[in-house]
């Protein structure tokens, strides 16, 4: 037996005291998953973190004794799922206490240069941060983050319509000796070469998430970009070859929906043959979620599924497929909507704590630390268990909140299936790097 990745040692230290594996009469934990591998198998808990490997004739049971220290076997009356629930909130509280806010969620814009028809934004206000609330955006990051190493992820709109904020936070934060790095969500189209390398030496860059909603038809027509460029296709996909090369990873994100349906596919292809093996590069591929109006869904949630899953499998044999690694520590929040780490900033300085509510859920402002406690308080709430829960292995990292507007957020048995092959697909990726 080999242990690949030691329990998190605050969550063991907890389990350690609960007497959960003391008794004589215990049973292998619902918290935990089997993955066959080319050695044999693969225990991962998802409470703890822990990851083992039983090789050759190994089995649970014939490793029962060690398994049973690192609280992969627990005693029958124990219910897991509770004590979970019970950690997750003692942890969340610890690490709230005054705690600084390390990561920001930048609204530099809410405008942009392209219209898709499936964007939860549409109607709402569109306005651009001013270079004196930019400043005043730096200033609040410089005074709330404790003197911590913080994350900027720029967002909008389009973020990079300005640049010019981007540019003057960063500075200020550079400046003032503080410690950061970014990330963007963006269409991609003004990644030119002159902003990709100030992204990589002033934004300090790390990773830019670009979203391709097919090939070159049917992403003009989804884009719909407000200048009509008819080369915009080919120019993001020159960007992202630039970003690369400035060694700044792309996340290609394909939304699927049943008017692409078939059409994403080919585009795996064409991606396949330009970006397949390039270091930095990967895709993923998600259903399009339907906030409001029209979002072209699937008829079925078995049908999308199962389109999803194909077009997984393609970028998967291209090896293209974004696969997150596992947890390295215990997950207490489920995003930034409930972590009191984490703010939205928008454009006029506002906070919030969802990146989908630019509008409403204000919470309070940068200029002053009054801040709408009982609304806070509501990003936290989680939704109730169903029956699905009682036996789920991914019970420990699956944080619904009340308030998320994600379909997803709503169990069922097929989207349980799913997040069990992803988690699958995390287990062997973290093996395969820590055996090869």
């Amino acid at each position: 037996m080999q242990l690949l990745i030691p329990p998190v040692s605050v969550v063991e230290s907890f389990l350690a005291r609960s007497g959960a594996g003391d008794a004589a009469d215990s049973r292998l934990t619902t918290h935990c998953m089997l993955v066959p591998c080319e050695k044999g198998t693969l225990l991962y808990h998802t409470l703890t973190g822990a990851l083992v490997l039983l090789e050759g004739d190994e089995t649970p049971d014939s490793e029962k004794t060690a398994l049973a220290r690192l609280h992969f076997y627990v005693a029958n009356f124990f219910d897991e799922n509770r004590y979970a629930r019970q950690l997750q909130q003692m942890l969340a509280l610890a690490q709230s206490a005054g705690a600084p806010v390390t990561s920001y969620t930048i609204f530099t814009t809410t405008d942009c240069n392209a219209r898709c028809f499936y964007c939860y934004e549409k109607g709402i206000r569109r306005f651009t941060m001013t270079e004196a609330t930019a400043a005043d955006v730096a200033a609040y990051i410089i005074r709330s983050c404790g003197e911590k190493k913080v994350t900027l992820n720029w967002f909008g709109g389009e973020p990079l319509l300005n640049k010019r904020a981007i540019a003057l936070i960063c500075r200020r934060l550079s400046e003032a000796g503080v410690a950061y790095k970014s990330t963007i969500i963006t269409n991609g189209y003004l990644f030119d070469q002159v902003t990709v390398a100030e992204a990589r030496q002033l934004w300090r860059l790390k990773s830019a998430h670009i979203t391709l909603d097919g090939t070159r038809e049917v992403y003009l027509r989804t884009k719909a970009y407000v200048n009509g460029d008819s080369a915009a296709f080919e120019r993001v996909l020159d960007n992202i070859d630039n970003l690369l090369e400035h060694q700044i990873a792309v996340q290609v994100r394909l939304n699927l929906n049943r008017d692409n349906d078939g059409d994403i596919l080919q585009l795996c292809e064409e991606l396949g043959a330009r970006f397949a093996g390039k270091r930095g590069f990967s895709a993923a591929v998600v259903l399009l979620r339907q906030y409001e109006g029209d979002a072209r869904l699937f008829p079925s949630q078995e049908l999308a599924v199962s389109r999803l899953l194909a077009v997984r499998e393609r970028l998967q044999s291209l090896g293209m497929l974004f696969v997150a690694p596992l947890e390295t520590k215990f997950r207490c929040f489920a995003c930034i909507a409930d972590s009191d780490n984490a703010m939205a900033v928008y454009p006029d300085g506002t906070l919030g704590k969802c990146e989908h509510f630019s509008e409403s859920e204000i919470i309070g402002s940068i200029y002053d630390d009054k801040r709408d406690g009982e609304r806070v308080r509501s990003w936290k709430k989680r939704k109730a268990d169903t029956p699905l829960c009682s036996d789920c292995p991914l019970y420990p990292q699956c944080l619904r909140l009340e308030k998320c507007p994600n379909l997803h957020n709503d169990c069922t048995e097929l989207i349980r299936q799913l997040r069990i092959k992803n988690m699958t697909e995390r287990i062997l990726k973290t093996y395969r790097e820590k055996t090869e």
